[in-house]
């Protein structure tokens, strides 16, 4: 079985989950994963994981996200998407009051995700609550904004550009701008077209008939993982962890507490370990990739 990360452009009209189908038969396994989901609207990046990479998921979601996305102001829809309903409207703002605000949008805020999404409300996604009628109670997070810019398109329709950190929803940040501005929106387009050093240009369609995408191997993925600090081990020491001899053979010294990558004299990453309250331990054992 293959082993390694690839880019994939997701069409618009599926679900996240549905657009790796194709992805599981050209590889022959199930064992594949991504690090972010987009909205069946949306179109752009994922970011991945075939075989055994998928171990690799939890220290590549914290990427940041680039977006592009039109916001439509004047109309709200209960899905805050094309694919809901009209449910409210409202003026249409002045573009000085947009530059304005937009500020208040940046940096870490709190943001209450869509009625209409995957985040779980005692034990049960957020969206079959409201798929039955019923309104969920979903709480509000705190999510990093980069940067953020808004140009208008015309009268209603603004371009948004956005880069932002893991779990910020663009549908919330265009019915909070809304909000400030005294009137309502909802996304009529969203492109994720970044996800950390990875680019949508680089991202295969994925067609049914098209070649099988190479994979970036997993000893090329980790230098990608953002909070994972080198340590170049002795070619004794690495000889050992290949084997997966205990790490308190290795004799490590103490570090910051957090995960590291143990690379060989060569450079070739060997094991994913963490040092907490006084040691280390393994979290992965690579082997030799």
């Amino acid at each position: 079985m293959s082993d390694g990360l690839f880019l994939l452009d997701k069409p618009r009209g599926v679900s996240s989950f549905r657009a790796l189908a194709p992805a599981k038969r050209l590889f022959a396994t199930r064992k594949i994963g991504h690090t972010g989901t987009l909205d069946p609207f949306a179109t752009g990046l994922m970011v991945v994981l075939v075989g055994r990479a998928t171990r690799l998921a939890q220290w590549l979601l914290p990427l940041e996200k680039r977006y592009e996305a039109t916001v439509r102001f004047g109309e709200a829809t209960d899905t805050l998407d094309p694919e809901g309903t009209v449910v409210e409207t409202g003026p249409l703002p002045d573009p000085t009051d947009v530059d304005r605000i937009l500020s208040e949008f940046t940096g870490e805020i709190e943001q209450v995700p869509p009625a209409y999404s995957a985040v779980k409300v005692a034990g049960e996604r957020a969206y079959r609550v409201a798929r039955r009628g019923g309104v969920p109670t979903v709480a509000a997070r705190r999510v990093v904004v980069s940067a953020a810019t808004m140009a208008p398109i015309d009268t209603r329709d603004y371009e948004l550009s956005l880069t932002c950190g893991s779990g910020t929803y663009v549908r919330s940040l265009a019915r909070d701008i809304a909000g400030r501005l005294g009137t309502v929106a909802h996304l009529t387009h969203l492109r994720r077209v970044a996800v950390g050093p990875f680019h949508v240009d680089n991202a295969t369609s994925l067609e049914e008939e098209g070649p099988v995408p190479l994979l970036l191997p997993i000893g090329e993925i980790v230098p990608h993982m953002p909070g994972v600090r080198p340590i170049h081990l002795s070619e004794r020491q690495a000889e050992a962890a290949y084997r997966g001899v205990p790490i308190a053979a290795l004799e490590l010294p103490p570090q910051p507490e957090g995960d590291y990558v143990l690379l060989s004299e060569s450079g070739a990453p060997v094991a994913i370990a963490a040092f907490a309250t006084g040691r280390w331990r393994y979290r992965w054992v690579l082997g030799r990739l």
